[in-house]
């Protein structure tokens, strides 16, 4: 699996501390982050998601003082996701593509306090989702070609040459998913 980690030079808010920010105050928040991923992306020839690519993410925040609530640790690392997909290190913040990602934390103790807090951000891909053919839920389904034909108001041979081909037209891709309440792969 391929690895990917930044460091960002400065330590995950506590989301009691953002609460009280200003809007502009988080926005500044999400941007500087933007800034350290885009330039270590940059640096280390990141690419960038692909569109659909789904990740584990872990975020380690290296703290003098630790948040004590993990509540307020992960609440507080939302400007740090968002900046992550606005940058494209991952595809998107939704569960759907990273899951849910592993927050912790460590105080800095001794000579380390002199490096001064600092946050690493990791993603691992897992790949592009692969979602079924037409015909393969059909089948899963128990559904014949002639219900849906039926269900779209079409002629049954347009659906088999859908089921043969998998060329769906996209206006009526997604209401096959909609009528059949899944996601049909290319």
């Amino acid at each position: 699996m391929d690895r990917k980690t930044i460091k960002i030079p400065m330590a995950v808010q506590s989301r009691n501390k953002i609460d009280q920010m200003h809007w502009s105050e988080k926005r500044q928040l999400r941007q500087n982050y933007q800034l350290f991923i885009r330039q270590q992306m940059s640096h280390f020839r990141y690419a960038k998601a692909e569109t659909g690519e789904m990740f584990v993410v872990e975020i380690n925040a290296y703290r003098i003082r630790a948040i004590r609530d993990h509540d307020n640790l992960v609440g507080g690392c939302k400007q740090l996701l968002d900046a992550m997909s606005q940058e494209q290190f991952i595809w998107d913040d939704s569960t759907e593509y990273i899951g849910i990602p592993t927050i912790n934390q460590q105080k800095l103790i001794g000579d380390d306090k002199k490096e001064g807090e600092y946050t690493l951000i990791s993603r691992t891909s897992l790949g592009l989702p692969s979602y079924p053919t037409l015909a393969e839920v059909l089948r899963r389904q128990g559904r014949k070609k002639s219900w849906l034909a039926d269900q779209l108001a079409c002629e049954n041979s347009t659906v088999t040459r859908w089921v043969q081909t998998n060329e769906i037209p996209k206006i009526k891709r997604k209401k096959i998913e909609k009528i059949l309440e899944v996601r049909l792969g290319d």
